[in-house]
């Protein structure tokens, strides 16, 4: 722990203490810990505690990418500098929409009743289970793919093997939005036997598709939905908030460690080495791009986002990602391309950074906060306090936390589909509706 005692150990403590008094205060003042605060503690956690231990790991195991990180050590409290540019970014953003569209987002579901949602949850199930039936077939089936997965995340293979029906591999999700509404149902009172089946049902499917296709950690962001959700229901106080938030943060990489040796997935590394190749990324993406990335992207990736809604092959190789440009830049090559089995994600500074220097980090920031409030207040407006808590804390974790730290607008939109086509079929549907009236 010596380490602290650094120039970046001292900038970091500091930025994590600054961070962590401002979100009491105002969730304090505000009455709440709002899913604004459930992001300023995660970022708070990794760029402030973070900085220190990446940096020592860096010398000590040299992860990919690494030299960029040491090269510019002189100046290492620059990422500090950046971090509290984007924590204010997030801040206007979150202000702004308190303006421009709050009262609209508050009320998006507020006259749902339990029995439209039932059998809509069901049929997301339906969706989820029948996509993945197909696009799982080429592969053997579902134990097939299971299999076949194991060997991907575990770098055997440089390219994939494209499904038939590879389209449908976005809508396993509808399993994950399915279970969060049952559970929601649940933790409301609701003690309908129906509810308990949709939640077993939808669990098991959810727990497949986030374990065959997504990773370690979208399984364990599913699970931390659960006693998250509990505590927002139970309105736990700002505190308690404060104080389990930064603990739970490095409990929950130990928990990936653990759960990479049980799948035999990188169960070579020891424990230290991977937490510093695992939470490394957004500091080496940000000073790889300081020092080489020289084009700006203008929001490029921002504006053509709605294309990464459809199909891969409607739009072909020709709809880069940020994350494809940074992995060029750090690995020489993209990923799939010689010997590159392995994509450099960016997080919410470093897609600032590469699209027009701190300007870019501020106004992607507040781009972030806008959306962050926007959809918490969506989630909010459940008439059933049991769905506000649960979809809230989904929320809170996969936009909140994980969002800026996978701040690709394609990364967000794949591992946010589900959601995110529900809300807009919802819109769409009630647009219909109103032009016929």
């Amino acid at each position: 722990m010596s380490f602290y005692y650094s120039i970046e150990g001292i900038a970091g403590v500091v930025f994590f203490l600054g961070c962590s008094v401002f979100t009491l205060y105002h969730s304090k003042r505000v009455g709440s810990f709002t899913t604004l605060h459930f992001s300023i503690v995660g970022l708070a956690t990794l760029y402030g505690l973070g900085l220190p231990l990446v940096v020592h790991g860096a010398w000590r195991y040299h992860p990919k990418g690494s030299n960029f990180l040491l090269e510019s050590y002189d100046f290492i409290v620059l990422h500090t500098a950046f971090a509290t540019v984007a924590l204010a970014g997030i801040f206007v953003g979150w202000k702004l929409f308190a303006s421009w569209g709050r009262r609209s987002a508050a009320t998006f579901f507020n006259r749902t009743s339990e029995m439209v949602v039932v059998p809509w949850l069901f049929v997301m199930l339906a969706i989820a289970v029948i996509a993945m039936y197909f696009y799982t077939r080429d592969y053997g089936g579902f134990n097939g793919y299971f299999s076949y997965s194991r060997l991907i995340r575990s770098a055997h293979f440089d390219l994939v093997d494209r499904s038939s029906f590879s389209f449908l591999k976005p809508f396993g999700g509808f399993a994950t939005i399915s279970v969060i509404g049952f559970w929601g149902l649940i933790l409301s009172g609701n003690r309908r036997l129906l509810y308990y089946l949709g939640f077993l049902l939808s669990f098991v499917v959810s727990g497949y598709v986030l374990l065959a296709f997504s990773g370690r950690l979208s399984m364990l962001m599913f699970i931390s939905i659960f006693p998250i959700s509990i505590a927002i229901y139970r309105r736990a106080k700002p505190l308690t908030w404060s104080i389990l938030l930064p603990i739970s943060a490095p409990l929950a990489v130990v928990g990936i460690f653990y759960i990479s040796s049980f799948f035999e997935l990188k169960s070579d590394v020891n424990l230290e080495k991977f937490v510093v190749s695992e939470v490394s990324f957004p500091f080496i993406a940000f000073f790889a791009q300081f020092q080489d990335g020289d084009k700006f992207q203008f929001f490029y990736h921002l504006f053509v986002a709605p294309l990464y809604l459809l199909p891969s092959t409607f739009v072909g190789d020709w709809l880069s990602t940020a994350s494809q440009v940074n992995t060029e830049i750090i690995h020489g090559a993209a990923k799939g391309v010689g010997g590159v089995t392995a994509g450099m994600p960016v997080d919410l500074i470093t897609f600032g950074l590469m699209q027009f220097h701190v300007l870019g980090v501020f106004i992607y920031a507040m781009v972030f906060g806008c959306m962050l409030r926007g959809l918490t207040c969506v989630a909010g407006s459940f008439a059933s306090r049991g769905m506000a808590s649960a979809f809230s804390a989904y929320v809170a974790i996969r936009v909140g936390i994980f969002g800026a730290f996978y701040a690709d607008p394609k990364h967000f939109i794949e591992g946010n589909f589900a959601f995110i086509a529900t809300l807009l079929a919802i819109l769409a549907f009630r647009s219909v509706r109103l032009k016929r009236s």
